[in-house]
């Protein structure tokens, strides 16, 4: 028997169901995810994030998930002044799927000051922000075993040949069964 050792770079971090669905009409991540050959359908419990601290110089989060050990993110001002500039953030918006939570969030943009506005200088959720940290994009300081915040149960693997990732999702049956079976997506998707 013969070990074959290969590596996958991923063209962009995972996305949850409700991201791919609302992101796939931005020219951004469509040529992302242009080079995709291969794409695997996973799932795992949702990261929930909490603000430690808050600043114009950066923020610290809690993240929490299943039974997993919690860790503690640092985004700071002086690790990424290529993308905070030099006054630093100016807002932070969340997005949640929790209901009646006020301090919890799955997914955050950071802005920063330019000129007379806020510009929009990240929006990420946990997957992102280790994505962009393990392709040097920003500095992320992490505390706590990140190991089940990256652990999947692969529930399909496929091949795209000839055609762009969104386009094999549109038209993959097999595919759509499956997220309906594991209550990923409602069984009238296609529809909504």
């Amino acid at each position: 028997m013969h070990n074959v050792d290969s590596s996958l770079k991923l063209s962009y971090s995972p996305l949850t169901v409700y991201e791919f669905d609302n992101f796939r009409m931005d020219d951004a991540i469509y040529n992302y995810l242009t080079p995709t050959s291969i794409y695997v359908i996973a799932k795992r419990a949702l990261p929930i994030m909490r603000f430690i601290e808050k600043a114009s110089d950066g923020i610290r989060i809690s993240v929490r998930m299943g039974n997993a050990d919690p860790l503690k993110l640092a985004i700071l001002q002086k690790d990424n002044s290529n993308i905070f500039g030099e006054k630093g953030l100016s807002q932070i918006g969340t997005g949640s799927n929790i209901v009646n939570s006020s301090d919890e969030f799955h997914s955050m943009t950071l802005y920063k000051k330019c000129i007379d506005e806020d510009i929009p200088i990240l929006t990420a959720n946990l997957d992102r922000l280790i994505h962009l940290a393990s392709n040097g994009k920003i500095n992320l300081r992490i505390q706590g075993d990140i190991t089940p915040y990256v652990s999947y149960d692969v529930l399909y693997i496929g091949q795209c040949v000839g055609e762009h990732i969104l386009q094999r999702f549109k038209t993959h049956h097999a595919l759509l069964e499956i997220l309906i079976k594991e209550n990923i997506i409602p069984p009238n998707y296609d529809k909504v």
